[in-house]
């Protein structure tokens, strides 16, 4: 899954408002995050909530999705899936 994170309010004077990162989401969770602007980065958290958690200043930045995220059932019968595959 890939997505943004878009921030209405810059707390820190950094970063500025609109899109400002770009993610990543890996199958395992792991989440890839590239900082845009005039100094990009690229972090690795272990989840979306801990990006959330760190970057999201109390909903002053939010995590939009590019699609449509699968609900944990429908992730779960892909794991079942799998595993009869196997």
């Amino acid at each position: 899954m890939t997505g943004r994170l878009r921030r209405h309010f810059d707390v820190s004077k950094v970063s500025g408002t609109g899109d400002v990162a770009e993610f990543c989401e890996f199958s395992d969770g792991s989440v890839a995050v590239r900082w845009l602007g005039e100094h990009p980065s690229t972090a690795v958290w272990a989840d979306i909530r801990d990006v959330e958690f760190i970057h999201g200043h109390g909903g002053l930045t939010e995590v939009v999705f590019d699609t449509e995220r699968p609900s944990r059932n429908d992730e779960d019968l892909l794991e079942t899936f799998d595993r009869e595959d196997r």
